[in-house]
C-alpha cells in the first residue's frame, strides 16, 4: 500500500506505532536472552541489536514521506549495510565477549550518524526526483530530521520523569505496583512506542521545526564573531608562543579538530538556506568569510600535529579516527576558503561542499568498521612493524594493546609473536599476556627489581626505597591486595615512616592513576620480607595529601579513639577529620 498519500493520517500513525511496538518488542526479547545467557552467539546477536535499534526508525521516518517501494528498497540495503558492519565487529571482539560493550556503543553511535546523513540524502533525492536535490531541500530535511530526534528523545524522557515521580507517590503508601511494571527491562517496549508517536507528531506538525530551526539558528550565529575572534587571535599567537607548546598538550590536534568542527557548525548557523533566502547582516558576512578562511590553518596545523605523533609512536586506533577526522576537517576547510574568496553571492559554493562532504563522512566511516581501513587493523600491524624492526623496544612494547584493546586483530598478532624466533627474550611476557584477563597485570617488560624501583617515586623527605623491597618473591612484594605497580608498568608514590612504633619503616604504596591517587597500602618487613599488612582507608587522596608528605609534614600518631571488637569482628573507630579543600586529587606521576 502507497501510505504517501495518507500523510498525517490514521493510517500511517497507526503503522508508526505498530513498528515500534514490533521494535521494542524485538529488543526486550533480546535484552532478556542477553540477560539469562541464552544467546551467546556474537555474531546473530550484533546483527539484530543493530538492526532493530535502526531499520524500525528509518521505517517510520520514511512512512509518508517517500514512495513505498523505494522505502523497502532502501531499508533493504541498510539491513545489508548493518549486516555487514555487525559480523565485522564480531569477528573482531568475539574472543573478548563479554568486555567490550564500550565498542559496540562506539559503533552504534558511529551508525546512527551515518543513518542520520543517508536517510537525508536519500529522502532528498526521493522528494526532488533527483540524485542530488537541491541545498534547501536538504536543509529543510536535516533540520526536520535533528528536531525530530531531539524532540522524540525530550518526550520519552519526561514521560518516564513523571512515570517515576508518580511511582514514588504511591511507594510512599508501600503501593509498588508502577516499579514493577517497568522492571527487567518492560520500558523497552513502552519507549519505543512513545519515540513513534514523537516522531509522528512532530512530522505532521511542520510549524514546530521551523519554530525551533528559526530560534536555534538565529541564537547560534551571533556566537560566530566571538569564536571568530578568539579563533583568529589563536592563530596569530601560536607562532609567537612556539608550536611545540601545542605539541607538548599531546591533545593538539583534538582540540583544533574541534574549533573547526565549532567554526563549522556556527558559519552554517549563519549561511542558513543561502543568501538569496536569507541574507546575514554585514558583521556576520564578514565573520563568516573569515572563519571559512581561518579553518585552512587550523586543519593543515591538525594534521601536522597528528603526523607528528605517528611519526614517534606509529599507528593507533585512536590516532586512525583522528586521521579520518583530519581528512574531512581539510575537505570542509579547503571548499569553505574557496567559497570565502570566489566572486559571486556570499559563500554559494558552501552548498556543494556541504553535500560532498555529507556523502563522504558516510562513506569514511563505513570503511573504517570494515576491514578495509579497520582502526584495530592497520594499528596492530603498525605496532608491530615498529617491534620487528627496531623502532619500538621490546621492553616498551604495549602488549596488553593488543590482548584488551585491538580485538581479534591483536590477539591474532599475539599468537604469531610467540613464534617469532627473533622476540624470543618476550616469548614469556607474550604467553602471561595472552592469558591475561586484567589490562593492569601485563607488565611492559619483564618485571626485573630495576623496573619496579623505576615504577615507584619516593616522597619522604631524606628517605629512601629500603633495598629489599623489590627483590623477593620473583620481584613482587608478598601478600594479597598487591598495587598494580608491583605487577605492571603502573606507577606509585611511596610515604617511608614507622606505623608501629618498632624502630624500623613501613613502606606506604599510593597507587597513582590517570586521574586520581588511591589511598595508601602498607607493608612491613617479616621475617627478612616485606609483606602487605594493612590499608589505609578511604578511596582517593587529597592534592593536598602527597604536597604533605612532600613538605615533610606526614608525622605517626596514636589514636584518640580505641577501635572495637564485636563477636570478634574488629571494628575501626574513625573520628570526624577534615576532607579535601579542594576538589582536585593528586595530579599522575609522569
Amino acid at each position: 500500500m502507497d501510505l504517501q498519500s495518507e500523510q498525517g493520517g490514521k493510517g500511517v500513525f497507526k503503522a508508526r506505532l505498530a513498528i515500534g511496538l514490533v521494535q521494542g518488542v524485538l529488543l526486550y526479547l533480546q535484552a532478556l536472552a542477553d540477560e539469562h545467557k541464552v544467546w551467546t552467539d556474537p555474531y546473530s546477536f550484533l546483527v539484530v541489536m543493530y538492526a532493530a535499534l535502526f531499520l524500525p526508525l528509518v521505517a517510520i521516518a520514511g512512512l509518508g514521506t517517500v514512495r513505498s517501494r523505494a522505502l523497502l528498497t532502501w531499508i533493504g540495503g541498510l539491513a545489508l549495510v548493518i549486516t555487514a558492519i555487525a559480523l565485522s565487529a564480531a569477528y573482531k571482539y568475539a574472543p573478548l565477549f563479554p568486555g567490550n560493550e564500550d565498542q559496540v556503543i562506539k559503533i552504534g553511535f558511529v551508525l546512527a550518524v551515518s543513518l542520520f546523513i543517508g536517510h537525508t540524502l536519500f529522502v532528498a533525492a526521493q522528494q526532488s526526483g533527483k540524485t542530488i536535490a537541491s541545498y534547501d531541500t536538504y536543509f529543510d530535511l536535516a533540520w526536520k530530521h535533528g528536531v525530530q530526534i531531539a524532540a522524540s528523545a525530550a518526550f520519552a524522557v519526561s514521560f518516564w520523569a513523571l512515570y517515576f515521580l508518580g511511582a514514588a507517590l504511591f511507594k510512599m503508601l508501600k503501593i509498588d505496583l508502577l516499579h514493577t511494571l517497568v522492571a527487567n527491562g518492560r520500558f523497552i517496549p513502552v519507549t519505543a512506542v512513545l519515540v513513534a508517536t514523537a516522531l509522528h507528531i512532530t512530522d505532521v506538525r511542520p510549524g514546530i521545526i521551523t519554530g525551533i530551526r528559526t530560534l536555534a539558528l538565529t541564537l547560534l550565529s551571533w556566537l560566530l564573531p566571538l569564536m571568530t575572534g578568539l579563533i583568529v587571535l589563536f592563530i596569530v599567537t601560536v607562532p609567537i608562543a612556539g608550536f611545540e607548546m601545542l605539541w607538548d598538550t599531546r591533545m593538539a590536534t583534538v582540540l583544533l579538530l574541534l574549533a573547526v568542527a565549532a567554526l563549522v557548525v556556527l558559519i552554517n548557523a549563519v549561511y542558513q538556506n543561502g543568501p538569496a533566502e536569507h541574507l546575514p547582516p554585514k558583521v556576520l558576512q564578514i565573520a563568516g568569510s573569515v572563519a571559512a578562511v581561518a579553518l585552512v590553518p587550523l586543519a593543515v596545523v591538525g594534521a601536522y600535529a597528528l603526523s607528528l605523533r605517528v611519526a614517534q609512536y606509529g599507528w593507533t586506533g585512536d590516532r586512525i579516527i583522528a586521521a579520518a577526522a583530519v581528512v574531512i576537517a581539510l575537505g570542509y576547510a579547503g571548499g569553505y576558503a574557496l567559497a570565502a574568496v570566489r566572486r559571486g553571492p556570499w559563500l554559494a559554493s558552501l552548498e556543494r561542499t556541504n553535500i560532498t562532504m555529507s556523502a563522504v563522512v558516510v562513506l569514511i566511516a563505513f570503511l573504517l568498521h570494515t576491514p578495509i581501513a579497520d582502526p584495530d587493523r592497520i594499528s596492530v600491524n603498525s605496532q608491530v612493524a615498529r617491534l620487528k624492526d627496531g623502532r619500538t623496544a621490546p621492553e616498551k612494547f604495549d602488549l596488553a594493546y593488543l590482548r584488551f584493546k585491538s580485538g581479534r586483530y591483536g590477539t591474532n598478532a599475539l599468537e604469531e609473536l610467540k613464534t617469532d624466533t627473533a622476540l624470543a627474550a618476550m616469548h614469556e611476557r607474550i604467553e602471561a599476556a595472552i592469558k591475561s584477563t586484567i589490562p593492569d597485570t601485563i607488565a611492559s617488560g619483564p618485571l626485573t627489581a630495576e623496573m619496579l624501583a623505576a615504577n615507584i617515586q619516593v616522597l619522604t623527605p631524606g628517605k629512601t626505597l629500603p633495598a629489599g623491597f623489590v627483590v623477593q618473591d620473583g620481584g613482587k612484594a608478598q601478600g594479597a591486595n598487591l598495587p598494580e605497580c608491583l605487577l605492571s608498568s603502573a606507577r606509585c608514590q611511596v610515604m617511608i615512616v614507622d606505623l608501629n612504633h618498632d624502630g624500623a619503616d613501613e613502606v606506604v604504596l599510593f597507587r597513582v592513576y590517570e586521574s586520581y591517587v588511591e589511598s595508601g597500602h602498607v607493608f612491613q618487613q617479616v621475617g627478612g620480607n616485606w609483606q602487605h599488612v594493612a590499608q589505609l582507608p578511604g578511596g582517593k587522596v587529597c592534592l593536598q595529601t602527597l604536597d604533605a608528605i612532600r613538605k615533610g609534614e606526614a608525622a605517626v600518631m596514636t589514636s584518640a579513639w580505641d577501635d572495637l571488637s564485636i563477636g570478634g569482628q574488629r571494628i575501626d573507630v574513625n573520628p570526624d577529620a577534615g576532607g579535601c579543600q579542594s576538589s582536585e586529587y593528586a595530579s599522575p606521576v609522569k
